[in-house]
């Protein structure tokens, strides 16, 4: 289980990497554009329920110094179960890390822009990059920055009323990620907004680059949180290309449908608990109707596992209060939350199926 917690918190590290684009903070007076940053902000600020406050101290001071704290296991050398509610944590802060770092950058956007008028289109060339903009007003606009000079997309934005996106091409970001992880790829934050306490938020990140040190680390990642009376809603998906493969495996080893995984997890929670399903399914599944099948609990269904395993504790959901990292199985947290007990998971059509959901490729447009 550490090696694939590893894999995770080196994204930790790439997203303080990326900061660095952004490393002007002063408030800008782009109008749409910072006001989208300081929407992202407020969802960011609102985010993580008590209950899922991870406060593994990962380093504070740069990407460098997050890799080298890799030696601590996140897990305490638990397995995948009992790994559960340190993975729910990571999934729902991995969604604030990147949307505090789309704030830094569309902050800095809007200081370098200035105030546009409505239906201004036109450019800004910086050292390194040159910042594109198409403006409607502002609640309907575009921005897209190319390295200068070679012209790649690596930053893009877009507001259009309550529906935003942000995305980023790590390959093509000016100077490098500076840091441990993966060198490609792209991560997308896309939303709505309404207010702080009703907004829906999905962070996806896709086609990474397969880590020698970490062949288990997960290919795509997508985190969807939503916040609404009261309660927050979440559903994540973790594809593993080499989650089944056995010793030997390296970069070079062909992936495929039987080694391939895709985690699913589903949580409810507020600032005293949360409850989460957790199941797992082969990349070349079709569906999710079938979902409730592929519990953690069946795993032994679809991989090997040595004789004698009994998985059947782990039923689902499991309960994990807000005061602890310990999952309680076959519980939805009727004795400490009435709340999230009673309420049910995000909409099953929320979720994408494990042979849609892998080959799915992230992309920046080429101009506005």
């Amino acid at each position: 289980m550490y090696r694939h917690t590893q894999a995770l918190i080196l994204i930790y590290s790439l997203l303080l990497a990326i900061s660095g684009c952004g490393k002007d903070t002063a408030t800008g007076s782009g109008g749409g554009v910072s006001r989208l940053a300081n929407q992202i902000s407020d969802i960011s600020g609102h985010l993580v329920p008590q209950s899922l406050s991870f406060t593994q101290t990962l380093a504070a001071t740069g990407a460098g110094e997050v890799y080298g704290a890799l030696n601590s296991d996140p897990c305490n050398g638990g397995d995948l179960f009992a790994c559960q509610p340190v993975l729910v944590r990571i999934y729902i802060s991995l969604n604030k890390m990147f949307s505090d770092q789309a704030t830094a950058i569309l902050t800095d956007v809007s200081s370098k822009l200035g105030v546009l008028a409505d239906g201004a289109t036109g450019s800004v060339t910086e050292t390194d990059a040159i910042i594109y903009y198409s403006k409607v007003n502002d609640g309907n606009f575009s921005i897209l920055a190319k390295t200068n000079p070679g012209g790649a997309p690596f930053f893009y934005a877009s507001l259009a009323g309550s529906v935003f996106t942000v995305k980023i091409d790590i390959a093509n970001m000016p100077g490098g990620t500076g840091g441990g992880g993966p060198t490609q790829g792209v991560f997308e934050i896309t939303g709505t907004y309404t207010d702080t306490d009703s907004w829906n938020v999905i962070t996806h990140m896709a086609g990474m680059d397969c880590q020698a040190d970490d062949v288990g680390a997960p290919g795509s990642l997508r985190v969807q949180v939503t916040k609404a009376n009261g309660v927050w809603k979440g559903k994540t998906m973790m594809y593993n290309p080499q989650f089944g493969a056995s010793g030997g495996t390296n970069c070079a080893t062909p992936v495929t449908d039987s080694t391939a995984m895709t985690l699913y997890t589903d949580f409810v929670a507020d600032d005293l608990a949360a409850k989460a399903s957790v199941y797992a399914m082969k990349r070349n599944h079709g569906t999710v109707a079938d979902i409730n099948s592929f519990a953690l609990k069946d795993l032994g269904n679809i991989y090997s596992l040595p004789p004698g395993t009994n998985l059947s504790a782990y039923s689902n959901p499991f309960c994990n209060p807000s005061s602890s990292n310990t999952a309680i199985w076959g519980n939805s947290c009727g004795a400490i939350s009435a709340a999230v007990a009673a309420a049910d998971f995000s909409p099953s059509t929320d979720w994408v199926a494990p042979s849609s959901f892998y080959p799915i490729a992230l992309t920046l447009p080429s101009s506005l």
